[in-house]
């Protein structure tokens, strides 16, 4: 599992987040100053800009993660089959080494 977002990723969003509360703090001062209007104006479109810059990355690196985790997954699913063909073997048992190796796509020449 990825546990870590990318640096552009984190980097954007904490750009986000700081226009987030430079757009609240503009709103608050606009009951007070009316010419903060334009100020609010400009900090709208550059947040809306991040978000728009920030979505697709967001989403293929959602991708990548479950890309990642899907491989880990098959990954343990055949080191659990290799060790259960390895206890078969050890204990002889001839049609359950055949299934697993069928399950675990080996081909071998008797």
């Amino acid at each position: 599992m990825l546990l870590h977002v990318p640096q552009v990723i984190d980097i954007l969003e904490r750009k986000q987040l700081q226009l987030e509360v430079e757009q609240t703090a503009l709103e608050t001062e606009l009951t007070r100053d009316p010419s903060a209007k334009p100020r609010i104006e400009k900090c709208k479109e550059a947040l809306a800009e991040c978000r728009e810059e920030l979505r697709p990355l967001k989403l293929r690196h959602l991708e990548e993660k479950e890309h990642v985790n899907a491989i880990r997954e098959c990954q343990k699913k055949i080191e659990e089959v290799g060790v259960k063909l390895a206890q078969a073997q050890r204990a002889r048992d001839t049609a359950k080494v055949a299934d697993l190796q069928v399950s675990k796509g080996c081909t071998r020449a008797a």
